[in-house]
C-alpha cells in the first residue's frame, strides 16, 4: 500500500540508510574514546571531530567509534569534494585542540 506524506508517495521499500554514502574518519595522534572533564566526562576529540565534519555536512548516521576511526553518512557525498583538501583542512582545525594530531576521512564500501 503506498501512503501519501506532505503531497509525496511514499512506499514501504524506502530506507532512510539506502543511498547515503558512508565515509570512514581515522584520527592518529588522539583517542577518540578518552573521557576528559571532572564535573561531565566527555570524549573530547570525538566532540572535536564531529565538530570538523560539521564544518562541510550534517551527518546523519553516526557509527560506533573506536580508539581511532568513526565512520559515519551524509546525505550529500559530493559535500567533501577533494577529500585530499578537505583532510587537511580537517587536521589543522583538529590540530588546534589536539597538537600533533591528523585526520583522513575516506570513503567507505562495504
Amino acid at each position: 500500500m503506498t501512503d501519501k506524506i506532505h503531497g509525496f508517495a511514499a512506499t514501504p521499500d524506502q530506507f532512510l540508510s539506502g543511498g547515503l554514502p558512508m565515509f570512514t574518519a581515522t584520527v592518529t595522534g588522539a583517542n577518540l574514546t578518552t573521557l576528559t572533564g571532572t564535573e561531565e566526562p566527555h570524549a573530547a576529540a570525538l566532540d572535536k571531530l564531529i565538530e570538523v565534519i560539521s564544518l562541510r555536512a550534517q551527518p546523519v548516521v553516526l557509527g560506533t567509534p573506536n580508539a581511532t576511526t568513526l565512520r559515519f553518512a551524509v546525505e550529500h557525498n559530493e559535500i567533501f569534494g577533494d577529500l585530499t583538501a578537505f583532510n587537511a583542512e580537517a587536521t589543522a582545525a583538529f590540530a588546534a585542540d589536539f597538537p600533533g594530531a591528523t585526520v583522513a576521512i575516506t570513503t567507505f564500501a562495504f
